[in-house]
C-alpha cells in the first residue's frame, strides 16, 4: 500500500543553524517514500512542493551522486541501489537490533508467525528487523515500512510505557485516522489502550490498521529502564482469534521482549534514549 511519508516539522521559525538546502535535498530522497514506483520530474514537484528549477537542480545533483538514477528510455527518476548504504549504516550502528535478532529467531521459530523489532521516532514507529511467517509471504511489510504509532500493538507497547505526559503529547499530535471500523479514534480510547496495555505488560491490536491481522506486542527497554523499542507478533485472523493470541503469543512476545531488554542491561554502551523525540521545527 502506497502512502505518504511521514512529514517533520509545524512551519515555524527554524534555527539559524538549519540548512534550507539540505531539507529541500532530503525532501527529494523522502518523495520516493510515498510512490509504487518511479517518477518524472513533474511529480517530484507536485510531491515536495518545490519550484521546478529547484527541484530540477536537485534532481541533477542526486542524480550525481548516484542516489537518483534516471530511466533513459521513460525519463522516470527512481532511488539507486546506493540509497541502500543508508539502511545498511542504521542496521550496522544499531546495537539494539543486533542483541535482538537471536530472540526474535526463537519466537519465530516457536509459533512460526511474523515477529518483528519496532523503533519508534515521533509520532509513528518503524519495522527494524522482520522474519515473516512460516506459513505466508507478505512482500509489502519489509524493514523501513512504517505505522503510525497509535494504532498498531507495536506503537502501543512503546507509548504505554512512556511518561503519560509524553504518551498523551505524542497521540494529541497524531492524526486519529479510522482506517477500519475497528480503529480507535478518540483520544480518551486510545489513552485508555495504552493504560491497559501497561497494567497488562502488552499490547494488542486486531485489523485496526488494515484487515485480517491480529498483533500482540510487548516493551523493551535499555539499560535505564526506558522503553526503547517493542516485539511484534503478528498472524492472520483465520488463524488467530484473539482470545488464542492472548494467551499463546503474548507470552511469546513478553519473553522475547524480556531477553532483549535483560541483553541491553548488560552492555551499557548501548545508549539510544529519546527515540520519541519532540519536532525541532
Amino acid at each position: 500500500m502506497a502512502k505518504t511519508a511521514p512529514a517533520r516539522g509545524d512551519g515555524g521559525k527554524k534555527s539559524f543553524a538549519f540548512v534550507a538546502s539540505l531539507e529541500k535535498g532530503i525532501s527529494v530522497l523522502r518523495a520516493f517514500a510515498g510512490v509504487d514506483g518511479p517518477m518524472r520530474l513533474i511529480d517530484i514537484v507536485a510531491v515536495t512542493n518545490l519550484e521546478r528549477s529547484a527541484a530540477q537542480r536537485l534532481v541533477y545533483t542526486l542524480e550525481e551522486m548516484g542516489l537518483l538514477i534516471q530511466d533513459t528510455r521513460t525519463k522516470l527518476y527512481a532511488l539507486s541501489p546506493r540509497v541502500l548504504e543508508f539502511c545498511f549504516a542504521y542496521l550496522r550502528n544499531d546495537r539494539l537490533a543486533s542483541a535482538a535478532l537471536p530472540y526474535l529467531l526463537e519466537a519465530n521459530k516457536e509459533c512460526e508467525e511474523a515477529v518483528t523489532l519496532v523503533e519508534p521516532y515521533d509520532t509513528e514507529v518503524y519495522y527494524v528487523t522482520r522474519l515473516p511467517s512460516r506459513r505466508a509471504i507478505a512482500m509489502d511489510v519489509v524493514p523501513g515500512t512504517w505505522f503510525p504509532a497509535w494504532c498498531i500493538a507495536a506503537g502501543r507497547a512503546i507509548l504505554a510505557f512512556l511518561p503519560e505526559g509524553r504518551a498523551r503529547d505524542i497521540v494529541e499530535r497524531s492524526k486519529l485516522v479510522r482506517y477500519t471500523p475497528n480503529t480507535l479514534t478518540g483520544k480518551a480510547q486510545v489513552m485508555d489502550a495504552l493504560k491497559k496495555a501497561r497494567q497488562d505488560g502488552y499490547a494488542v491490536s486486531k485489523e485496526e490498521y488494515g484487515y485480517g491481522d491480529i498483533s500482540i506486542a510487548a516493551p523493551v527497554f535499555d539499560a535505564a529502564n526506558g522503553v526503547i523499542a517493542a516485539v511484534s507478533i503478528s498472524g492472520p485472523t483465520d488463524r488467530w482469534n484473539l482470545a488464542q493470541a492472548t494467551r499463546e503469543l503474548a507470552p511469546l512476545a513478553q519473553a522475547a521482549a524480556s531477553r532483549i531488554s535483560d541483553s541491553l542491561r548488560g552492555a551499557s554502551t548501548l545508549a539510544q534514549p529519546g527515540r520519541f523525540i519532540p519536532p525541532r521545527r
